[in-house]
């Protein structure tokens, strides 16, 4: 009985049904020093599984995913019934990848979600900053944020992947002072698979179906 266990077991792994565990790929954040991660290790503009769900204030819609890339832009177009439902577009420079617009809202500057090369975030560092505007279909807001990049697992078609999550945290400048608005935005992206998963301040979320 136990034979068959073992065997069960090693079948499952070469399958491709349970992760290779051989330790953490990400490297640690209490490593020292940190490791450093460049744009080969991250690869942003890779393609994310084809079916996603889209919620929308808890409605999930089934969307196919389409990526089109082009010289300094990247983006990620959602169909449903084989019509433009939703899209994301990022803006690739030399050594960043910034995300421009995304659920009907405008970043100008482009907030930069990853620079390389980079670290995750140490509990003693402080967060990177972004200073710009965010425009909606109603105003223009002033606008600041703190971006950090730490590890997390995002489960998919029954096993776990290890991700680069990024946490953008943006404060509204032109709101009342003392019930200042924020929204926060994260982002999941796992090597060879890009952007995995996203979710836009729980009412736009975008994340990979199972098959």
């Amino acid at each position: 009985m136990r034979r068959l266990a073992v065997l069960t077991v090693t079948l499952l792994f070469f399958c491709g049904c349970t992760p290779k565990k051989t330790g953490p790929p990400l490297g640690s954040s209490t490593s020292s020093p940190p490791r450093l991660f460049t744009e080969a290790d991250v690869k942003p503009t890779g393609t994310p599984p084809r079916k996603a769900v889209l919620t929308l204030d808890g409605y999930k819609v089934p969307v196919q995913v389409k990526t089109v890339q082009e010289k300094s832009g990247f983006t990620i177009n959602l169909y449903s019934h084989d019509e433009l439902f939703d899209y994301e577009k990022y803006v690739v420079g030399d050594n960043s990848f910034s995300l421009a617009e995304g659920a009907l809202e405008v970043y100008s500057p482009p907030i930069p979600l990853l620079t390389f090369p980079f670290h995750f975030k140490e509990p003693s560092e402080p967060s990177r900053e972004w200073n710009g505007t965010l425009s909606t279909e109603l105003q223009p807001h002033s606008a600041h944020a703190s971006i950090d990049v730490t590890k997390d697992d995002v489960v998919w078609n029954g096993s776990t992947t290890q991700s680069f999550h990024v946490t953008v945290v943006i404060f509204l400048e032109d709101s009342d002072p003392a019930s200042q608005a924020k929204r926060t935005l994260e982002f999941w992206f796992s090597p060879g698979k890009g952007l995995l998963k996203r979710n836009f301040d729980n009412a736009s979320v975008r994340e990979p179906a199972s098959d």
